[in-house]
């Protein structure tokens, strides 16, 4: 397995379009950056310093990081999901490659476990850049870089944890449906268009169905895989579901390996075989 893992993340790094992807998230990032740093420095001191603390101190740049990687997953990452997973259907590789490693269960999992790798790297761009624009931040507020109340207040420690999950939630669960219909396809084209179209559908339905339909897609669970908060007063939730948290961790688990093994299935059914 690690030799799979190792010969797709070559296969990744070697190829032009990890500059591509790469510029693209650089590209996202600053652009962010530029129009919320044009807002805070456009206020007067005390606001500012209250949205830097908020948005850009540490630890909350570390979710200010995920919005941004939330954001620029949900443009980029079918694009990269069919490159990583499609790139043997378009090179037409899959006959010479399944004769040395006929396993196609570790074939696709080798794929997956490089594709995570990737968009973990992609990520650090994100984190990196982001935290050296807010130390020049800092420097032009005169205010410290780090801001531990923030974490110090248990609402927003849930609220941060609640985040964090569903971003990691949304981005297998993405993946996954990029996954399953480059492979059904055998298109680049389709498994980097399609999966977009795929979330909006999700989310229409989640908005417009009764609870009992939207109840089985997983995006309706992403923000509820962490227990409610303890109010004497219930307090309605539109994002989230009407149900116990462990509900949701099932639905969102059995869409990932559901997807998973459906995949596995339609691959090992394929023919490659040589023209």
């Amino acid at each position: 397995m690690f030799n799979l893992v190792r010969a797709e993340l070559r296969r990744i790094f070697y190829n032009r379009s990890n500059l591509i992807f790469s510029a693209i998230t650089i590209l996202c990032v600053l652009l962010f950056l530029v129009f919320r740093f044009i807002a805070i420095f456009g206020s007067d001191r005390a606001q500012a310093v209250k949205a830097y603390q908020d948005d850009f101190a540490f630890p909350a740049s570390l979710l200010s990081s995920l919005s941004i990687s939330h954001t620029i997953a949900l443009i980029l990452l079918p694009t990269i999901t069919a490159f990583v997973v499609g790139s043997d259907y378009h090179l037409d590789t899959w006959k010479m490659i399944l004769p040395r490693s006929p396993l196609r269960l570790r074939l696709l999992a080798g794929k997956l476990i490089a594709l995570m790798v990737f968009v973990c790297y992609l990520f650090l761009f994100v984190v990196a850049i982001l935290h050296i624009c807010t130390l020049f931040g800092a420097y032009w507020l005169n205010t410290p870089m780090s801001f531990t109340e923030f974490l110090g207040d248990p609402e927003n420690l849930r609220e941060s944890l609640r985040r964090m999950l569903s971003t990691f939630a949304f981005i297998f669960w993405y993946s996954s449906v990029a996954t399953f219909l480059t492979i059904l396809s055998r298109s680049l084209l389709i498994g980097a268009s399609c999966p977009l179209f795929v979330y909006f559908l999700c989310n229409l339905i989640r908005a417009y169905s009764p609870g009992y339909v939207s109840v089985v897609l997983a995006p309706t669970h992403f923000g509820n895989l962490l227990p409610r908060a303890e109010n004497i007063v219930p307090i309605v939730d539109a994002t989230r579901p009407d149900v116990w948290f462990g509900v949701s961790w099932l639905i969102v688990l059995t869409h990932l390996l559901g997807i998973f093994l459906v995949c596995h299935i339609i691959l090992k059914r394929q023919e490659f075989a040589s023209r």
